[in-house]
């Protein structure tokens, strides 16, 4: 006699691991897009002698890693957002906030 399994409980803790394993992803990104935006690019020096306000060009600076950093995320964690979406779990359109919101948030001083 065939006897079904019951359904698995649901691991209340299994979404916010994957936000925090997007998270930690998009701030070594941003990291790694700042230091070579200071440092390995060699301009620097260049656009702060520039006539332009200084805080323009590095909210200029900021604003293109923060949109790279929101770009990478989306192309990772989107198509699985859309995937159970379709499949009926409506509570995954939240991504579509939560990725630009990880994007331009910063971690806590330490």
């Amino acid at each position: 006699m065939p006897t079904c399994l019951p359904a698995a409980a649901p691991d209340p803790g299994r979404r916010q691991r994957g936000l925090i394993f997007l998270f930690l992803g998009m701030v070594s990104t941003a990291l790694d897009a700042s230091i070579q935006a200071i440092y390995a690019r060699g301009d620097m020096d260049l656009l702060l002698s520039s006539p332009f306000p200084r805080h323009a060009i590095i909210l200029v600076r900021l604003t293109a890693i923060a949109v790279s950093v929101c770009v990478g995320g989306a192309l990772l964690a989107l198509p699985l957002a859309n995937a159970f979406v379709l499949l009926g779990h409506r509570d995954w359109l939240v991504a579509y906030v939560t990725i630009p919101s990880l994007a331009c948030s910063r971690p806590p001083p330490v």
